[in-house]
């Protein structure tokens, strides 16, 4: 995968941790701050020889100025049996508007006959597709 997909698949520090969590985090970068840190650099290697390019900030955390961040995805529940579908776990999903609903495997062979019903929308089961 290229970096730009990493990137966007992030999810809020709201839903990894708990308040007292995130506190205590930013207490301790506070007392952090006496370590020289390079921020807004990163170091790309090019075969023997190592290049300095400049990163968007935006891009950085804005509390610690740490980069490439990557955090689990929101996890996903079938509309089904509200089971939580593990990672990795094969599934199928409709795309409604911006919303992503989705139904595990064994919902899809038993349960669902002919479709699905979504925000009061009917879909098709040969519309779901595989992931």
């Amino acid at each position: 995968k290229d970096e730009k997909n990493k990137s966007s698949q992030g999810t809020s520090l709201l839903e990894c941790f708990s308040p007292q969590q995130i506190k205590d985090h930013l207490k301790s970068l506070k007392v952090e701050t006496n370590t020289p840190q390079v921020t807004g650099k990163v170091a790309a290697a090019d075969g023997a020889k190592a290049a300095a390019k400049t990163v968007d900030k935006t891009e950085c955390c804005t509390a610690c100025g740490a980069q490439n961040l990557l955090f689990e995805p929101p996890p996903l529940y079938c509309l089904n049996c509200n089971n939580r579908i593990k990672k990795g776990q094969i599934y199928w999903f409709s795309m409604i508007d911006i919303n992503k609903h989705s139904v595990c495997s064994t919902c899809y062979k038993d349960h669902i006959k002919e479709s699905l019903v979504v925000e009061g929308k009917n879909i098709p089961k040969s519309k779901l597709k595989k992931k």
